[in-house]
């Protein structure tokens, strides 16, 4: 888990350094439009999406309570956590910092308008993901429109907000609570976890996810008055 969440500490400093010198721009410039990383919108984003999650997994464990197997292993889970906490916020950042904030940012400017360049990076931002175990499992067809309808989500509430900070929280809190919560035979991320699934329902996840960003999207338009 260190070596596969280590690898982007230094994907992270190149980025920094390409950043620095080759467009003489500064990390804040891509996070944000404000002044400062807005830190108050990331948590309450990273808490939204972390209850919401506990929802909808309690929703599943409701119907289908036979495909949950307790088995954690306590140790393993604390140095897991302890891991992810440290490493998992340099990860989901870098991928919102490449797709959300460079990417849409320089295409932004290129195509002077918002809506290609978040269809072009939720696109692209699929494609990145075709490598992922549960793409093997499933089919591209159920898991590339997964992974671009989230992409153009957190891409719109980017261009709302005018910063990563929500899409930020929401990433993070994606990863680090679905990992931690629950383990599969085709998770992206192996880790210890509470509970282990043996079959997995890809519609029925896709149903709750769509729920879940409506959800969040109604929350943030009415909290951050868009």
């Amino acid at each position: 888990l260190a070596l596969e969440l280590g690898m982007f500490v230094f994907a992270f400093f190149g980025f920094l350094l390409g950043l620095k010198f080759l467009h003489q721009k500064t990390l804040s410039g891509v996070l944000t439009g404000f002044e400062k990383f807005r830190l108050s919108r990331f948590f309450f984003a990273f808490g939204l999406w972390a209850v919401l999650l506990l929802v909808f997994l309690s929703i599943n464990y409701a119907i289908s309570p036979s495909e949950f197997t307790w088995n954690p292993n306590y140790t393993g889970l604390l140095v897991s956590f302890a891991i992810m906490c440290l490493l998992m916020p340099i990860q989901t950042g870098l991928e919102e910092l490449v797709f959300r904030g460079y990417l849409l940012q320089g295409l932004a400017l290129l195509f002077k308008n918002g809506i290609v360049p978040l269809v072009l990076t939720s696109l692209v931002f699929g494609l990145a993901h075709m490598s992922n175990p549960e793409v093997q499992r499933f089919g591209w067809q159920i898991m590339f429109p997964y992974y671009v309808c989230f992409a153009f989500f957190m891409g719109a509430i980017t261009l709302l907000d005018e910063g990563l900070e929500l899409a930020f929280g929401i990433h993070f809190a994606n990863n680090l609570i679905s990992s931690i919560l629950v383990s599969t035979p085709n998770s992206v991320i192996k880790t210890y976890s509470f509970f282990e699934i043996t079959s997995e329902n890809p519609q029925f996840e896709m149903l709750s996810w769509s729920i879940m960003a409506i959800l969040s999207f109604l929350v943030f338009k009415k909290k951050y008055t868009w």
